[in-house]
Formats: C-alpha cells, structure tokens, sequence
C-alpha cells in the first residue's frame, strides 16, 4: 500500500511509546507460562515448555484470561 501524505510519516505511524506491559513468569502444571496483569485475572502471553501437548492444550492458549488463584 502507498500512502501519499505531505503529513509526515512519523505523525501519520504514531506508535504510544508510553504502553510499557509487565509480563511476569509463572509455573502452571508441567510448563512456564509468561503472562500479564489484565485487571483481577491475568492474560498468557507465551508458553515455554519442552513438551508439544502443552502447546496444543486450549487452556494454555496465548490470549486465554484465568484467574490468578487458579495458578497449580
């Protein structure tokens, strides 16, 4: 896609340089799982696991949100 603009580009592609996550790492079952803060639960980010069945699992999804006292 071309974009012709006499705006310069870096206006037009702004990135908020002020969105600055915490990820914190986490033992859940048999794998580590990276996760964020996402109000009263949290949010997993990535898993880290020698394992392949932990990565087809559904509940250890990047995206899915869990509540902090379920954490094994």
């Amino acid at each position: 896609m071309i974009h012709y603009s006499i705006i310069p580009l870096e206006d037009i592609m702004y990135e908020d340089h002020l969105f600055n996550p915490e990820y914190k790492t986490i033992k859940f079952s048999s794998c580590w799982l990276v996760v964020t803060r996402c109000g009263d639960s949290q949010k997993i980010v990535r898993v880290i696991s020698s394992n392949p069945n932990d990565y087809l699992s559904p509940e250890l999804q990047p995206g899915n949100v869990f509540k902090s006292d379920n954490i094994i």
